[in-house]
């Protein structure tokens, strides 16, 4: 069984892969987004009645002042100086919530609304599994092409995602390349995939360099390909 998901994970094409994962995922948020509206629209329309009414506030000048005062002298120990205007703002806000927002009740969603939101729900919470599981499934076969360890980076996968993409690509980008097959080395002379020469020694200093050096990193010594 275990082996069975390694293949499929080995020979699955990640690449196309993610450019059908995100067309769908954008067709269902989208999908989801336009049915969640039309089931939830009376909701919708109420709350941005409330809103619109909230920022207006539909409150005289002496309801105002009354409640502010009210709640100053309470708070402030009936102190009053310049502190006034500073809170003034929040004491009217706070009036403005206990007015409006107490006394406005929405109307209760529908039970096909209620399915709605619970499929579509459901939907979303699928499609962030899926993408998780993707990026650990990627991170495995990408760390063993590269002769790392594929089942501690699917594992980190799974525990950081894009995090652990982060650090795979950065340490990836350290380990050096055959030039000639394109696999990823450890160390050594010569490639383990096709025995070509990697890395010799720098016929002025001794030092190792790669075939692709033009010049020597420790003496400048120029190179012959």
């Amino acid at each position: 069984m275990i082996k069975k998901i390694r293949n499929k994970i080995m020979n699955l094409n990640f690449g196309k892969t993610a450019k059908y994962f995100v067309i769908v995922s954008l067709i269902a948020f989208i999908a989801g987004g336009a049915a969640l509206g039309f089931s939830f629209k009376t909701q919708i329309g109420e709350a941005l009645s409330y809103y619109s009414t909230y920022k207006s506030g539909n409150l005289t000048t002496e309801e105002q002042n009354n409640y502010v005062q009210e709640k100053y002298d309470k708070q402030e120990n009936g102190k009053f100086d310049e502190k006034y205007e500073k809170h003034k703002d929040k004491y009217l806000k706070k009036y403005k919530e206990e007015k409006h927002f107490k006394k406005f009740n929405f109307t209760e969603p529908t039970i096909t609304a209620k399915i709605v939101a619970v499929t579509v729900g459901a939907i979303y919470y699928l499609i962030g599994i899926i993408y998780w599981l993707l990026i650990a499934a990627w991170l495995y076969k990408s760390a063993s092409e590269t002769d790392m360890n594929g089942i501690l980076w699917g594992v980190l996968g799974l525990i950081a995602n894009l995090g652990a993409v982060i650090l795979f690509l950065i340490i990836r980008n350290i380990i050096p390349v055959c030039p000639v097959c394109g696999k990823y080395q450890k160390s050594g002379n010569y490639c383990k995939n096709c025995g070509s020469q990697i890395k010799f020694d720098c016929k002025s200093c001794g030092k190792k360099v790669s075939v692709t050096d033009s010049y020597c990193y420790s003496c400048g010594e120029k190179l012959k390909n």
